[in-house]
């Protein structure tokens, strides 16, 4: 279970389910949850192992209940019921799902993050998640994963190691440490490949992966706009310290192609009339300073003009200053008015006074009297 859909073929109450996991909600002091139905495929199944991954909360306030049955029927005050159809579309009251499982029952566990499973034992399989909040801690998973069917190190041993139940079992359990240290490695090394795609790793490697190839404040960036970043890393570091690297990035953050007024391109201009002093007003009379001209409707206030200026001193030239102007949608004579691009000529109509009309931002001039 890694992903939203695996999470929402469950049934929660107190319980949020989504991309991320399963997480205690925050008006609630208890949650449970009931896990979708696990089918082996085989009937007498010993499982083998069940792994929940990055569960936070104390020991006290997470509890599994292993259910396990040979049948997915199940009996509900003398009627059979599907135990997939109980999780998911919710027939029964949770009184009722919670008495017609209960015989069921083959393991409990608390802060489960990684146990054996090798005294349950059925075809079909599924478990209850019990969370509380405690200590001002909600708890929370980000997946699951069951392992079956039972595969011990015991195999490897002589036969004389397997007779005898008890001495059996502890043997078993003993090695099953081990054997989980060394399965988990050995995961991991598959998994290095994908860990080191940025199209295929996953958040927290992927912001290894952005560090690792020289990508500053990455934190600015959301996870769609950071793979694109760390696939073209070497592409874009081509380009660094150029308009062409400074277009790319702003580009990428605000969805909007940014124009770039350079020193070089308002010479031409600069012949002592009025006009170069309204120029070196709008676009600066610092030979070692460029303007850069952003659109961003989409986004906040607030929070832009520093994420905009972190990302500007990161793409800039060195030893070059950037004017950033943020376009507003409006024309004033003498500013930052492009037509097309912050200001559009739109149709004509004749002002009413009808108290629902305004004319913001217009002059509306006439002959004194």
């Amino acid at each position: 279970m890694n992903k939203e859909s695996d999470f929402s073929r469950g049934r929660g109450k107190g319980i949020l389910a989504d991309r991320t996991g399963l997480a205690l909600a925050p008006d609630a002091e208890r949650g449970v949850y009931y896990s979708r139905v696990f089918d082996s495929r085989e009937k007498k199944t010993t499982w083998h192992r069940l792994r929940f991954y990055g569960l936070t909360g104390t020991e006290s306030s997470v509890q599994v209940t292993v259910y396990a049955s040979e049948s997915r029927l199940v009996m509900s005050d003398g009627i059979p019921v599907d135990a997939e159809d109980a999780i998911r579309r919710g027939n029964l009251s949770w009184e009722e799902l919670d008495r017609c499982f209960e015989p069921y029952i083959q393991e409990r566990f608390t802060y489960p993050q990684d146990v054996l499973l090798h005294r349950v034992r059925g075809r079909y399989l599924w478990f209850r998640l019990d969370m509380e909040a405690s200590g001002g801690r909600l708890p929370s998973l980000t997946g699951a994963q069951i392992y079956f069917p039972k595969d011990t190190w015991m195999k490897y041993l002589p036969e004389i190691y397997q007779q005898g139940e008890e001495s059996t079992s502890f043997l078993e359990r003993y090695l099953g440490i081990f054997q989980s240290m060394y399965e988990d490695m050995t995961k991991q090394i598959e998994e290095v490949p994908d860990r080191l795609n940025p199209r295929t790793a996953d958040l927290p490697s992927l912001r290894f992966l952005a560090e690792w190839v020289g990508i500053e404040h990455a934190e600015l960036w959301n996870e769609e706009q950071l793979r694109w970043l760390t696939a073209n890393a070497i592409w874009l570091h081509q380009y660094r310290g150029t308009v062409r690297f400074l277009k790319e990035i702003m580009k990428l953050y605000t969805g909007k192609e940014p124009y770039v007024v350079e020193r070089h391109r308002l010479e031409p201009y600069f012949d002592g009339s009025e006009k170069e002093k309204q120029l070196k007003q709008l676009y600066s009379s610092d030979p070692y300073e460029f303007t850069l001209l952003v659109n961003t409707d989409d986004m906040e206030t607030g929070a832009q003009d520093s994420t905009l200026r972190q990302l500007a001193d990161m793409a800039r030239p060195a030893g070059m200053d950037c004017r950033i102007v943020v376009l507003k949608p409006y024309i004033f004579l003498g500013q930052y008015s492009y037509l097309g691009i912050n200001s559009v000529l739109g149709q004509y109509k004749a002002m009413e006074l009808n108290g629902l009309c305004a004319v913001p931002f217009t002059t509306i001039a006439g002959n004194e009297r």
